[in-house]
């Protein structure tokens, strides 16, 4: 996380930092907004999201928010992780070490939004007949009855 705030130009841009509900992980700068987990939720004020090997980022990509792929530990990850999508070759987006690469594309609007919605259009499934919430509710109430 270091880097990747030395990267980021605190005049132009806020770095807001949520932690994984697993992670311990605090970040000690004044310069960056830490929410706390569980409590409301930044993505949906977000203009980018990046992110290392989260679920957010289908997340982000609903929501239409670019995403990019902050790989700083990929060597150590990748060889104690199994993965079901390749994940430095099969998202459409910048997977890098390398946070001034990542934004340097922020700063020059490198982002394909096309690709990525058509990368979020095969990998999640929305319902035809009713809502998530809908559908849930519903399976929720066939068990209690």
């Amino acid at each position: 996380m270091a880097q990747l705030i030395e990267a980021i130009d605190f005049d132009r841009y806020n770095l807001v930092f949520m932690p994984h509900p697993v992670s311990s992980q605090t970040i000690n700068d004044e310069r960056v907004i830490t929410f706390p987990k569980g409590e409301v939720d930044p993505l949906f004020a977000a203009d980018y999201v990046i992110s290392d090997y989260s679920t957010v980022i289908y997340e982000a990509g609903v929501l239409g928010v670019p995403v990019f792929l902050y790989a700083y530990d990929w060597d150590t990850y990748s060889e104690k992780r199994a993965f079901n999508i390749d994940l430095e070759h099969s998202i459409p987006t910048v997977f890098t070490k390398d946070p001034t690469i990542i934004m340097k594309c922020i700063e020059e609007g490198r982002f394909d939004v096309e690709a990525y919605g058509t990368f979020v259009e095969e990998n999640i499934a929305f319902p035809h007949e009713a809502s998530c919430t809908r559908q849930l509710c519903d399976k929720i109430l066939q068990y209690m009855t």
